[in-house]
């Protein structure tokens, strides 16, 4: 099999992701002007560095993905040197380890000649994920959902979103397994909270992409999965009285936790949300945030 390495030094932007966004279940995504940055560049041996020491070995995610995308491509992978700029928090529900999928995929494609088209990119982060819900919007940007046909071939849709939108971002110093998160499901779900969820879904990206907030607030209301997972995140209730209180127009868990995360119509709204979260948690990393229009980025 023939190698691919590198033609030249490569840098790759990948935003963060919120999912679920309440009503939107294993559904919607919605990409945020929060980012990791990655650059790759030719190297006698496998090189990493900007991450913890325990994750700079052979199972790093980003060579892992590159050589996954070397792979299906009909390439062994010729060794990289890997500079992590990491801005999003690992705690959990914020879409680090996709920003990682994408980038090495992005630049697996490069090394084989091939351009990294973002449907290509899509398919195999997909592979490597198990689930697009961050990996779509992390590469499209926006507001992005996606679904399978019968023959597993991936459907991608996605949105703009009301530029007035503003997200204040609360991350608890703790994180929430993905696989915990999963298991506190319930194992069935009723027909008619499957009606309520489809309905308040599409309700949901009307909202978001008309910037009504009374519509936002008024569709939120998840019952199959927040329910349930805020039972792993103790300060779920009070954060979210106190951003509703502030004036934001919703609230939900992004991803499966612990980050929070609420919709404000103007920065003065959101700049009072995160303030009133610094009272209550000063420890604990905020941000407010717009939605990234773009996607990844190479350069």
């Amino acid at each position: 099999m023939s190698v691919a390495k590198l033609p030249r030094p490569v840098d790759i932007t990948v935003p963060a992701t919120s999912a679920n966004m309440g009503v939107g279940f294993d559904v919607l995504g919605l990409a945020l002007s929060l980012a990791n940055r990655f650059h790759l560049e030719p190297a006698g041996r496998l090189a990493i560095s900007g991450c913890d020491a325990k994750f700079q070995g052979e199972d790093n995610l980003v060579w892992t993905s590159y050589q996954k995308a070397c792979e299906l491509s009909g390439f062994d992978a010729a060794p990289v040197k890997i500079e992590i700029d990491a801005d999003i928090p690992v705690t959990g529900g914020l879409g680090s380890s996709s920003t990682c999928i994408v980038a090495g995929v992005a630049a697996g494609l490069l090394a084989c000649g091939r351009d990294a088209d973002p449907s290509r990119v899509i398919e195999i982060a997909n592979a490597i994920e198990g689930h697009p819900d961050n990996v779509v919007p992390s590469v499209l940007g926006n507001l992005a959902s996606s679904c399978t046909t019968d023959d597993e071939e991936l459907i991608i849709v996605s949105w703009p979103v009301d530029e007035r939108w503003r997200f204040a971002l609360l991350c608890p110093p703790y994180a929430v397994r993905t696989d915990k998160a999963r298991m506190v499901l319930p194992k069935e779900v009723p027909h008619r909270v499957v009606e309520w969820q489809s309905s308040r879904c599409l309700a949901l990206v009307r909202a978001l992409g008309e910037g009504d907030g009374e519509l936002l607030g008024a569709v939120l209301a998840d019952r199959v999965h927040e329910p349930f997972r805020k039972q792993l995140i103790p300060d779920h209730d009070r954060a979210k009285k106190l951003a509703l209180d502030a004036g934001a127009a919703g609230f939900w868990i992004s991803g499966s936790g612990s980050a929070l995360l609420a919709a404000c119509l103007s920065d003065d709204v959101a700049e009072a949300v995160s303030a009133a979260w610094e009272r209550e948690f000063p420890s604990y990393e905020r941000f407010i945030l717009s939605t990234d229009p773009h996607g990844f980025e190479v350069s």
